[in-house]
This record gives structure tokens, C-alpha cells and sequence, in this order.
């Protein structure tokens, strides 16, 4: 065996390492520190003890279907040792479906109080009350490209979403977020009062639902919402009063949608213009048919701002709105020209006057003259008939 035969040799048994002293329970596979153990064939509950090198920190739930009201984590978990986490990351539980249903309950997140990220992908959901009570407090909460065919209004009632300033263990990314994306709804009669205990979430996502209605109460306890996000949904219509008390709301996405353009529909607009909040999104009109497809907010101001209305801190001037202070900057500027064209004037006028001064006093004192002819010279000033 050559040197670098050895070295190579080596080397990768230096890879294999880790992997040796990596422990996880029948079903289960270790990748980069997170466990996937796969449904039906992992033995539930899982314990805590089956899991080392590293922690169950991160675990995932693949080819999730049927009922998972039971408990996935043992009481071992009561008792993980949370200082060998890694501080890269959030503690995570994921449950991932091969597009199956699954119905989930208050025993399938039981042991899981130090779980702060739960992420449900391309399942079919129905979430009963109680559902996340366990969880005590989250820091993102994930629901996306399945369906939602029941979600009770107490599913979320007994936990917070928050963006916990100083968590124990520590992770890097916080953001007290709710977000479902491309997860259909059967009924959006759900969302009335669904978030009505989560009043430190700061960002919401409620993307490619379906959702067909929104109410005007729905986030009226969310208090502290800075991001919204409602695009690509099927509602044309947004009820006055949507975003009372939002005070904290700085930024509403609305992309893919349209709406029934009139102006009493279209107040966010004037909502933004007020608030100082930021819409971003290809709003469009669905009705009137002569404004169909073009944008909401060209409607908006051709039809429902008058020059008046905007113009509430100054006065018009040729269809415009010039405010005072505006006014004000204006006067100044014609002020300051016609102050400089006065000292443009003096500043021409004085040059004159010295340069006509100069000339004058050498006239008087006479300059050198003429010689006379044959080049001789003049007699001195006061002789009479030349030299004597």
C-alpha cells in the first residue's frame, strides 16, 4: 500500500467516525443532525434515550397518514438535555405526508414543550381544539402544500407563537410567524375567530388558500402583527375595518389578487396613505368589466381621489396640490433670485463708477504727450515763445 493509499484510507475512516457513535432507533436515520424516522415503521413513542450523538433535537415524521392522536414522544423527552443542542438551530418536529390525511389531536404533540418550530407538509390536516397545547410556545408554526379539511377555532388555544427575545436554549432566527402556504381550505369559515389566542404573533402568511372570505373581526386580537401576507387567494372583497388596531402593521402583501374595484372597497389605499403602511403586490380589478386586469390602484385614483381630498395641507394651483410649506420653499427661492439679480446690479454699477474714476485722474494730471516735431523737445510748461 502506497502513501497516499494509506492517507486516503485513513481519512475516510475518520468520515465513518461520527457515524459510528450516531445512535437512533430502529426506523430512523441520521442526516446532518436531524432524525427521519418514517411512520409505520418507527415504534411509537419514540424514547428519548434511543436517540445520541447528537440529541433528538431535530426529528422528522416521513410518510405521515391516518390518525396521529397518540403520543409520538415517550415522557423521556421530559427530561432531554437541552445544553447539548445546537445552537444553529431552532428545536424542530416535522410531520411530512406522501399527500395522505392526517388527523392530529392534543396526545401528538404531548412531550414536546421544548419544541419552539412545527413545520406539517402535503398533508391533509384535520386539527381539533387543543391541538397544540402541549407545545406550550412556539416560534414558527408550518403548514404547507397539503389541505386543511378541519381546523376547530380552539385549535391554537393553550400555546403562543411569540418571537421570544431571550429563548432557553438559545437559536439564532426568531420570528413568531404563522404561515400557511398552498394548504386549501374546505371552508373559510374557519378563519373568523382561528387566531383569536395569538396575540404576539408578528407575522402571518395566509398564502394560496383558496380563501374566498375574509371577516372583518378576523385580526382583531393580533395586535402586534408587523407582517401580513393574504396573496394568491380567491376573495374579492376585503370588509372595512379589516386592519383596526393593527397599529404595528407595516408591511401587506396581496400578490395574485383581484378585487371588486369601487371605493368603498378599495379603502386600504387610503389606509396605506394614512398608516404609512407598505402594500406590495399585483392588486387588479375583477369588476367593473371595463377595468378588468388593469390595476387597483390606477382605478383608485382615477375614480375615487379628488384634488380636493388629497389636498387637505395646502392649495390648488393649476389641478395641482401645493402644500405650505412647499409655498413657502417657492417664496424663499424668488426671494433669494431677485435678492441676487439687486446685487448683480449694484456689483456692475460700482465697477463702473471706479473703473470712470481712474480715467478721469489721469485726464487731469495729463500723460506724457506728444514730442515735437524734429524731435525736439517742449519748453517747460509756463515759457513763452520756447527756450530762452
Amino acid at each position: 500500500m502506497n502513501v497516499v493509499q494509506y492517507l486516503a484510507g485513513s481519512f475516510f475512516l475518520v468520515l465513518l467516525v461520527p457515524r459510528a457513535f450516531c445512535v437512533a432507533p430502529s426506523g430512523c436515520v441520521e442526516i446532518d443532525g436531524l432524525y427521519e424516522c418514517t411512520h409505520g415503521t418507527v415504534s411509537l413513542p419514540m424514547t428519548e434515550t434511543s436517540f445520541s450523538a447528537p440529541v433528538a433535537q431535530r426529528v422528522r415524521l416521513v410518510s405521515a397518514s391516518g390518525n396521529l392522536n397518540t403520543n409520538i414522544f415517550s415522557s423521556t423527552f421530559d427530561s432531554i438535555d437541552t445544553t447539548q443542542f445546537d445552537a444553529n438551530w431552532a428545536a424542530t418536529f416535522e410531520i411530512k405526508c406522501n399527500g395522505g390525511s392526517v388527523t392530529l389531536g392534543q396526545s401528538t404533540f404531548a412531550r414536546m414543550n421544548h419544541i419552539r418550530d412545527i413545520k406539517i407538509v402535503n398533508c391533509g390536516i384535520t386539527a381539533p381544539a387543543s391541538t397544540f397545547t402541549n407545545l406550550v410556545y412556539l416560534d414558527r408554526l408550518v403548514i404547507e402544500n397539503g389541505s386543511v379539511a378541519t381546523w376547530d377555532s380552539g385549535a391554537l388555544s393553550g400555546m403562543q407563537i411569540v418571537k421570544l427575545s431571550d429563548p432557553s436554549p438559545a437559536y439564532p432566527v426568531r420570528t413568531g410567524e404563522l404561515i400557511f402556504r398552498n394548504s386549501k381550505v374546505a371552508s373559510s369559515a374557519f378563519l373568523s375567530d382561528f387566531i383569536v389566542s395569538q396575540g404576539r404573533i408578528e407575522t402571518l402568511i395566509l398564502e394560496g388558500m383558496g380563501i374566498d372570505t375574509l371577516y372583518a373581526t378576523m385580526f382583531s386580537n393580533t395586535t402586534k402583527l408587523r407582517f401580513l401576507s393574504l396573496g394568491y387567494n380567491s376573495f374579492t372583497s376585503m370588509p372595512t375595518g379589516l386592519f383596526d388596531g393593527l397599529n404595528s402593521l407595516a408591511e401587506l402583501h396581496m400578490y395574485d389578487t383581484q378585487l371588486d374595484c369601487n371605493c368603498s372597497n378599495l379603502w386600504l389605499f387610503e389606509h396605506a396613505q394614512t398608516t404609512k403602511m407598505k402594500i406590495r403586490g399585483d392588486i387588479t380589478c375583477a369588476t367593473p368589466a371595463d377595468w378588468l386586469n388593469y390595476r387597483a390602484a390606477s382605478y383608485y385614483q382615477a375614480n375615487c381621489v379628488t384634488v380636493e381630498a388629497a389636498c387637505g395641507s395646502g392649495m390648488i394651483l393649476m389641478n395641482a396640490c401645493i402644500t405650505y410649506f412647499e409655498l413657502a420653499m417657492y417664496g424663499v427661492c424668488a426671494w433669494a433670485f431677485i435678492l441676487a439679480i439687486i446685487v448683480l446690479i449694484l456689483v456692475i454699477h460700482t465697477k463702473r463708477q471706479v473703473s470712470g474714476g481712474h480715467g478721469s485722474s489721469r485726464k487731469k494730471k495729463g500723460g506724457p504727450g506728444k514730442k515735437p516735431p524734429g524731435g525736439k523737445k517742449r519748453p517747460p510748461n509756463g515759457t513763452k515763445k520756447g527756450w530762452a
